[in-house]
């Protein structure tokens, strides 16, 4: 017995040894396969992932099968990650030729190759799903591909969406879209004022040439009188007609984009094939990750700190309608941005991509195509920009629909330094019944006065227009505190829906502080002796930079609540707070005790 104690001691040390050395094997190819993909040589890194699979295999036999389950998923895991780095590495030689503007390799794209993405890109995400699964495998990842994995994850969604419409606009020899250029810090109904516009020519989806011009050359072209709505009218000025610099009035996307053609058309720029909306702090975010870009023409450097100002002073020199330098400022960023992209490393040039998409979400970036079957594929994945209405198939069930969408009618660049909190309160009384209130406070942080060319303050005028939707309806208006006469407000049902607009307008002066507040009410009674759903939907305006919500839920003892999203409890009230960075849905259950 006294030898053979030393002898299965001298097993142990034996066994533990092995595991160890397995153990260190496996972390090392690991790392290994790590450092590839990192330099993103994803096929070497696939490479590894056979002799990781060997190395589980002798874990299984070293373990004595004890751990015989988790080993056999760990190899099929890995096995998947082999196919999913072969795939990145397709898709990163794709987006490589795509930012180069390699034209003939985009028309060797077929159906079959995009299929083939999409098939991928599902197949990595249920790769992730099992590799969360597998606490061993997941516990030896180093944390940046974990990062990695996590974040794809979410993205996941947004990048099939991509690789369902990019073969739309791949496979036409010659496009040609509008690209609008808004200038958010002058906010209006679809992001911007609308300054300045690009032609942007593509060949198989490959950007040709882009060419930016003043909104005021197709401007200048019309003739005759064109009625504006009642608001532009009013607001933006007394004489005069409608003009295509403020034909974004509608907040919905599609409608304003169809309102747009038609004056593009009439000012000579009718052969095209959609119009594409963007912000002016959407190249704030790609700048940001691109770095300084050098502008030879004006042998300056700007940056995403910068570019702002020096576009601003630039192109408000001897400004007049017609003249050129606000083309040539924005022109010569345009090109400088297209030369710099190819050189960037692949991590910009992906994360560049990611902005992209999630501008898409945001409707900081949103697209309209004359083609009705692929404006319909377009509005399927959310990214038209189209005002959405909340609907609820349920018996007890409550909807409610909200969108704050302002219009900064004072023709000044206040939206820079202009803060707003907004609170929505719900209130579900005993008897079933329920108001709303909502309250905006604004924090205007602008000097008194204009200071050009670099500063633009003074007061924020704005024409502001709540949608909700039947059977809500509006009881009062109050600013800081002082009821709004009925007669100052404008009440306008948009069609086909169930959507009704209050606008009206308002002054916050450069350095002050103002609340509106806004009272609903809904003649519909629910029946709290059954559980109740309370749908919430809070659609986010294109170009906002602040857009934070309290939202709180008040509701009588006889009842409880629960809903998904974090929030704090208090009696007979629960708080969600939302930066809403772009439409967020809430959803309230409401129990019978």
């Amino acid at each position: 017995m006294k030898k053979i104690i030393p002898i299965l001691l001298a097993i142990a040390v034996l066994y533990v040894a092995l595991v160890g050395v397995l153990v260190s094997t496996l972390v090392f190819q690991l790392r290994a396969a790590y450092i590839h993909v990192r330099a993103h040589r994803f096929v070497e890194g696939a490479n590894i992932a056979p002799r990781i699979t060997n190395t589980f295999g002798f874990f299984d036999t070293a373990t004595l099968h004890i751990v015989h389950n988790e080993v056999v998923l760990a190899k099929q895991v890995m096995q998947t990650i082999q196919h999913d780095l072969i795939c990145a590495d397709d898709g990163m030689n794709y987006f490589r030729s795509a930012t180069t503007q390699s034209i003939d390799s985009a028309k060797t794209f077929s159906p079959d190759m995009w299929e083939n993405m999409r098939a991928c890109v599902r197949e990595s995400k249920q790769t992730l799903q099992d590799v969360q699964k597998h606490r061993t495998v997941f516990g030896l990842l180093p944390k940046n591909i974990k990062d990695a994995m996590m974040k794809f994850q979410t993205s996941s969604a947004d990048i099939d969406k991509a690789l369902t419409l990019f073969p739309e606009l791949m496979k036409k020899p010659h496009s040609q879209y509008l690209v609008l250029l808004q200038n958010n810090m002058e906010l209006r109904p679809t992001g911007g004022f609308l300054g300045s516009f690009a032609v942007m020519n593509l060949e198989y989806g490959n950007i040709k040439n882009i060419e930016v011009q003043d909104i005021y050359v197709p401007d200048g072209q019309l003739k005759g009188y064109v009625p504006p709505p009642a608001p532009v009218a009013k607001y933006l000025f007394q004489t005069g007609g409608w003009h295509l610099r403020d034909a974004n009035w509608d907040p919905d996307f599609p409608t304003a984009a169809q309102t747009l053609q038609w004056f593009f058309n009439k000012g000579g720029y009718a052969q095209n094939d959609g119009i594409i909306a963007t912000n002016f702090s959407l190249f704030q975010q790609i700048l940001d990750v691109m770095g300084p870009i050098y502008l030879p023409d004006y042998g300056q450097t700007v940056s995403a700190e910068n570019i702002y100002g020096f576009t601003q002073v630039q192109t408000e020199k001897s400004f007049f309608p017609g003249s050129i330098q606000k083309q040539s400022i924005l022109g010569n960023v345009a090109r400088a941005v297209l030369r710099d992209l190819p050189q960037l490393s692949p991590e910009k040039q992906l994360r560049i991509f990611e902005i992209v998409l999630q501008s898409l979400n945001s409707k900081d970036m949103m697209i309209w195509v004359k083609d009705s079957e692929k404006q319909s594929q377009i509005k399927e994945v959310g990214w038209d920009g189209g005002v959405r209405e909340l609907k609820c198939s349920l018996k007890n069930c409550i909807v409610d629909n909200l969108f704050v969408v302002e219009a900064n009618v004072g023709i000044n660049k206040t939206n820079c330094c202009v803060d707003r909190l907004a609170s929505y309160d719900v209130w579900i009384a005993e008897d079933g019944s329920v108001t709303t209130t909502l309250e905006l406070a604004y924090d205007n942080h602008n000097p008194g006065e204009v200071l050009p060319p670099r500063t633009y303050g003074g007061g924020y005028s704005v024409y502001l227009r709540m949608l909700k939707n039947t059977p809500f309806t509006l009881t009062s208006i109050e600013r800081d505190r002082v009821l709004i006469s009925q007669s100052d407000i404008t009440r306008t049902p948009r069609s086909s829906s169930t959507l009704q607009e209050y606008g009206f307008q308002t002054l916050i002066n450069g350095g002050e502080k103002g609340v509106v507040l806004a009272r609903f009410e809904s003649p519909q009674r629910v029946d709290l002796t059954k559980t109740v759903v309370y749908a919430l939907l809070i659609q986010r305006q294109p170009g906002l930079l602040t857009n934070e919500y309290i939202v709180r839920f008040h509701y009588p003892p006889s009842v409880t609540v629960s809903l998904q999203d974090e929030h704090e409890e208090k009696s007979g009230v629960v708080e969600v707070k939302k930066i809403i960075k772009e439409n967020t849905q809430i959803q309230v259950v409401i129990h019978p005790q």
